[in-house]
């Protein structure tokens, strides 16, 4: 009975769209009983810069998402832009005091706790801490310490911090319509964890976001997290540069992209050259859909050139053997892979979420794939909760036994 299993509310604040989404966990997949999304309104690049905008497009999408689900629920899991927080890993040490050595749930919790303090800064907070991996007495590499025998527990761990006064503008945002926050994710990690699949997690790969008015890129290799950066570029840059260089209105460029879809010259072949309305009396203009390619192309070349630069700063590009991941609204464009390839000189995929059950045609779309990832995360923190709380009944029980 759904109304038993533990609800999970994500809402991810887009520069283009609020999505709202109601779902449980169905054995490894999440299944999505309800959807809702509207026009982002007091957004802007990821931005809060009109709270009373902002409200109404949050309680519009998520009213919307309850309503499909019939169900209710005050606390939600709130994906950001990548824009207002930093990510960096950080370590942390104990030494295990236990008779017997053995490592327990409480000394995991001790470890990351310390990894997160070494981060602590006045202006910021600690949003999310994804431990990478674990070293026992040297060992590395280990991701599921507990029960193990060691005398020294390490940790190398992602830690995401986030301004507050950014976050507290968000709550407002979200206090006004009656909903609480119960965590907060970035963008890019969020779609990193609806897209990609173990395996490209720990070969080694970088996630490319696409969205509207920014570009996340997170980097993994080795089953952790390792950068994550948002670019201030996304499609709004294609539309942009369209209405420029064919001195046509953005909203025509918008509808132009929308219409032709594809990205590569390859694929102009055969479409026809479309009249487009301009306004003040200006005659109407035709633009052909070779013109078209040439100016999307070279933006996109552009934003991967962007992108480049950022996994430069992180480290060679030869460490990331599954390549690249694209995922996002605009990652959609045909032939955007071969553009991307030509830049990297890396494996690229296009993908939506995966493991996703219920309303999932739509919402595998790489446009919703943030959306669907703040779900996932939601359920993460969830079961580390319950498996806390498990673990040290057990381990009271056991140490009682013991003391008699």
């Amino acid at each position: 009975d759904v109304a038993n299993q533990e609800l999970v509310v994500g809402c991810d604040l887009g520069s283009y769209k609020v999505v709202g989404l109601v779902g449980v966990k169905e054995e490894d997949k999440i299944k999505v009983l309800g959807w809702g999304e509207a026009e982002s309104k007091g957004i802007e690049k990821g931005v809060i810069i009109n709270i009373e905008k902002a409200s109404e497009s949050i309680e519009e999408a998520l009213k919307m998402a309850f309503r499909m689900a019939g169900k209710d629920k005050k606390e939600i899991m709130v994906s950001i832009s990548g824009e207002h927080a930093e990510g960096k890993i950080e370590k942390g040490f104990v030494v295990i005091q236990t008779p017997d050595n053995e490592i327990r749930r409480e000394d995991v919790k001790k470890v990351i706790e310390q990894a997160k303090t070494r981060s602590y800064s006045e202006e910021k907070e600690v949003i999310f801490v994804y431990p990478n991996h674990f070293i026992v007495d040297d060992q590395k590499g280990i991701k599921e310490p507990v029960g193990m025998i060691g005398v020294k527990l390490e940790v190398e761990a992602f830690v995401l911090k986030a301004k507050k006064n950014v976050l507290k503008t968000i709550e407002k945002c979200f206090k006004r319509v009656g909903f609480e926050i119960e965590g907060y994710i970035t963008q890019p990690l969020a779609s990193s964890f609806a897209v990609l699949d173990e395996e490209e997690k720990s070969q080694g790969c970088v996630l490319i976001d696409i969205g509207k008015g920014t570009t996340d890129l997170a980097i993994w290799k080795d089953g952790g997290i390792q950068y994550t950066s948002t670019l201030k570029i996304g499609g709004d840059f294609l539309a942009g540069d369209l209405a420029t260089c064919l001195k046509i209105p953005k909203i025509k460029a918008e509808e132009l992209l929308k219409k032709y879809s594809f990205a590569h010259p390859k694929f102009a072949e055969g479409k026809e050259t479309v009249l487009i309305e301009r306004t003040g009396g200006r005659p109407p203009i035709k633009v052909t859909p070779e013109e078209y390619a040439q100016i999307t192309e070279a933006r996109l070349i552009e934003i991967f050139r962007f992108c480049e630069l950022e996994i430069l700063k992180w480290g060679g590009k030869e460490n990331l053997i599954a390549g690249i991941v694209l995922t996002g609204g605009y990652a959609n464009l045909e032939g955007i892979e071969e553009i991307a390839e030509e830049v990297f000189k890396l494996s690229v995929i296009k993908k939506g979420a995966k493991d996703v059950i219920g309303l999932s045609n739509e919402i595998t779309h790489p446009s919703y794939s943030a959306a669907i990832g703040v779900l996932k995360i939601g359920i993460m923190e969830r079961e580390k909760i319950k498996k806390m709380k498990k673990k040290s009944f057990f381990r009271k029980l056991i140490d009682f036994l013991e003391k008699i």
